[in-house]
């Protein structure tokens, strides 16, 4: 609950993404990800979901206190129907301090795509193992429409290959037919 603004807000304390060093083409020079599914929230700003913004008249560049903490208004996210609406994503550190937690972690967002043959369920385990009160969150809209691109690509790909296949031999059908007849 957010006294200031009383409104109920979904706070989330963002690190980024953890890089994977195995595949360095996909990581910039300081090791940040050339296309992350969610930008890391620079010091001392904050991020905002499209709901929360509209409904509190908050715009960016503006300042927002959170529990005597204050932040820029870094970005609005776009309407997305989901509980991203209703969020604000500020830096780890700052969102376990305003909590009283410092140093804990109760959710990991998790991606599962087609470069990682990994099952979810297994990784889950695995956290729980090291983590037992840390809840693993498939995180999944955006990578989700990344891998539908992908297959849908690759489908497409596979068609246009096949028509293309079938109009060769078809047209050598018909030179041979036409050579058979002269």
């Amino acid at each position: 609950y957010w006294e200031k603004k009383n409104a109920d807000i979904f706070l989330t304390g963002i690190e980024g993404q953890v890089p994977v060093y195995s595949k360095p083409a996909h990581l910039t020079g300081d090791d940040e990800y050339r296309s992350p599914i969610m930008e890391r929230v620079p010091e001392g700003k904050a991020d905002i979901g499209k709901e929360i913004a509209v409904s509190l008249n908050i715009s960016s560049g503006d300042t927002i206190r959170i529990k005597g903490e204050e932040f820029m208004v870094n970005r609005i996210y776009p309407r997305k129907g989901t509980s991203d609406d209703l969020s604000i994503w500020i830096p780890l550190n700052k969102a376990q301090s305003i909590l009283g937690r410092p140093d804990q972690i109760n959710g990991i967002l998790a991606l599962q795509c087609v470069c990682n043959t990994e099952d979810m369920g297994q990784l889950k385990e695995d956290v729980k193992a090291v983590l037992p009160h840390t809840k693993v969150f498939e995180f999944s809209s955006l990578i989700t429409a990344r891998a539908d691109a992908r297959e849908r690509a690759a489908a497409l790909h596979e068609k246009m290959i096949n028509d293309e296949m079938e109009n060769q031999k078809e047209m050598r059908q018909k030179k041979e037919r036409i050579a058979s007849i002269l």
